[in-house]
């Protein structure tokens, strides 16, 4: 049986739908949980020398763990009573999953190994020695420090861009959608009391979105508004600003694509979406390795299938990582 975790805010996962129908015409078992709302409907048990993982009363005993999204416990919204307790109780239930099942195959990779790859200082290290460009520097602090910010610097959010936190005026939980900031000095910077991640603003022509699985890439490029600033990213163009952003199919310069793998391979990750900036003078900046990063709706309808397919056979023929 294949386990394949997707969470969501509301609604169902429709790419995790579509990979758990292609798994099944293959002829594997897959049961597929929203940890925001299904976990009424497993209980793990431990009896003696035995752990089962029970679906709907069900024994199900996974052989491959695949994590499609990050499991975001922090971001569940609930309207109970005590919404941390929620969140608290639903992580350990999560970790206590995590634990049980470590000896089976986890995709994109061991859950230490996804955490590795979102931590980007560490990240960026390890892709520089791979031979990718990466921004100059990354530096976690409360301030840009001894970095100087007369050519600018990028002020960008320590974790994830949507969070759930509570509006002290009004007294009530709201969910906050982050972006990064560009500075162009030391004087539009507005510091609040707690740490930030500063990083060398890449001025780009392009954006470039990948998924990768196994020794496959796909990619597809998005092409800024000659007329926009040049550092503005995919999310703050398209959030925020609200402009129109179309991804066209691309393929990753073959040097750029080997070192990537070479990289996916250090960390222990199979499957990833890794982003990056194409500055004026074609050099592609690697900016985030996105291991459990979204797919569906960046390519094409035959790039969808192609993808789902190579997916489902990765993971009903229990590779090892």
């Amino acid at each position: 049986m294949i386990l394949i975790f997707s969470s969501k805010l509301s609604g169902d996962d429709e790419a995790a739908g579509l990979l758990s129908q292609k798994i099944r015409t293959i002829g594997s078992d897959v049961v597929l949980i929203n940890p925001h709302s299904d976990l009424s409907k497993i209980a793990l048990l431990q009896k003696g020398r035995k752990l089962e993982l029970l679906v709907d009363g069900k024994p199900c005993f996974p052989r491959v763990v695949y994590v499609a999204t990050p499991w975001r416990c922090d971001a569940i919204i609930n309207a109970e009573k005590y919404p941390n307790s929620l969140r608290s109780r639903t992580q350990q239930f999560l970790q206590d999953i995590r634990f049980a099942f470590e000896d089976v195959t986890w995709l994109p990779g061991k859950y230490e190994s996804i955490e590795r790859a979102d931590s980007k200082p560490g990240l960026m290290r390890l892709a520089g020695q791979d031979g990718l460009k990466t921004p100059l520097f990354t530096l976690n602090a409360h301030t840009p420090g001894d970095v100087k910010v007369e050519s600018g610097v990028y002020q960008k959010h320590l974790g994830p861009p949507f969070v759930v936190s509570i509006n002290t005026e009004k007294g009530i939980e709201v969910g906050v959608t982050t972006t990064n900031l560009f500075h162009s000095d030391s004087k539009t910077i507005r510091l609040e009391k707690q740490p930030w991640q500063w990083q060398q603003p890449i001025h780009s022509v392009a954006q470039v979105r990948c998924f990768v699985v196994d020794e496959r890439v796909w990619a597809v490029r998005w092409e800024h508004d000659p007329s926009q600033d040049g550092i503005w990213d995919y999310r703050y163009a398209n959030e925020v600003k609200e402009l129109p952003v179309r991804w066209y199919p691309y393929e990753l310069p073959h040097a750029t694509a080997e070192a990537l793998l070479c990289l996916m391979q250090k960390l222990k990750l199979r499957i990833a979406s890794p982003e990056f900036l194409i500055t004026s003078n074609g050099n592609h900046v690697f900016i985030d390795m996105n291991p459990c990063g979204d797919w569906f709706g960046f390519f094409s309808a035959e790039d969808n299938q192609e993808i789902i397919e190579t997916l489902a056979r990765l993971l009903v023929s229990r590779p090892r990582v």
